[in-house]
């Protein structure tokens, strides 16, 4: 607006030639001023979702007991053991937050089953595995080949029933690998990241704000909220600013039979 108060902003002479000649050599006549008004507002606009490239300064990890170990399609929570039994001997070690520690390092869960064994083992076929959640011990294998889908006590659904795939069947896998439903939108969108690599899918430039955008519309609480009740299938459950996803079960549940049909 013409009327509008300014302010001077100091700039390096040698940044904005620098952005001047970039407009320059894109074809566009626009004003380098107007440019950097248009680059504060989109930093606005990114900055508090984005914190861990936009803020840095402040960006804190979430706390351990929000974070996970992912090892390729399974995820540990923290607090999950892992145990190996070699000789006789059963050997144990822990996740805490997002890294596996035995005997006071960090290890991967190949150099732990070698490790223990001091020769090559395959990991996934000798570490057994117990959640927070967990009653039993699983060996690893068995976790990655049954591929399902559960939340809590409802039905387990298996992966071959699912059709037209997206973001939010994506951000559903992944929310339901960790066994209180919820997780940081740090290990959320790495781990929808992984799925869809694993799966061939296209992963766009601008793949971070494209999974926030889908988890705000399928979340009741967001302010771009799609308006559908039948998809308000996340939420915050931390709080709206604290960085944690959760679902919601009864409408996920819907969902996913809704597919079947």
């Amino acid at each position: 607006m013409n009327g509008e108060s300014k302010i001077s902003v100091p700039v390096r002479t040698s940044q904005f030639l620098g952005l001047a000649n970039f407009l320059r050599d894109q074809g566009s006549d626009r004003d380098p001023v107007s440019a950097i008004e248009t680059a504060i507002d989109y930093w606005i606009d990114n900055a508090s979702w984005k914190q861990e490239d936009l803020l840095p300064e402040i960006f804190q990890e979430p706390p351990r007991q929000h974070r996970a170990y992912i090892w390729k399609e399974i995820s540990l929570p923290h607090g999950t053991d892992i145990r190996m039994r070699y000789k006789r001997q059963d050997n144990y070690a822990k996740v805490d937050g997002d890294q596996i520690i035995y005997q006071g390092e960090v290890v991967s869960p190949s150099e732990l089953a070698n490790r223990i064994s001091g020769t090559s083992r395959n990991a996934w076929r000798d570490l057994w595995i117990k959640r927070p959640d967990d009653r039993d011990w699983h060996l690893a294998d068995d976790l990655r080949s049954k591929k399902t889908w559960t939340l809590g006590t409802t039905t387990s659904i298996t992966e071959k029933i699912w059709h037209k795939r997206g973001y939010r069947d994506d951000i559903i896998e992944a929310l339901s690998e960790f066994n209180t439903g919820k997780a940081h939108r740090s290990n959320i969108i790495k781990r929808v990241y992984q799925i869809r690599k694993e799966r061939g899918d296209t992963l766009p430039k601008a793949f971070e704000e494209t999974v926030q955008q889908t988890f705000e519309r399928h979340c009741g609480e967001s302010d771009i909220f799609c308006g559908n009740s039948e998809l308000d299938l996340f939420c915050w459950p931390e709080g709206k600013w604290d960085g944690t996803w959760g679902i919601n079960s009864d409408a996920v549940e819907r969902y996913r039979r809704s597919q079947m049909d």
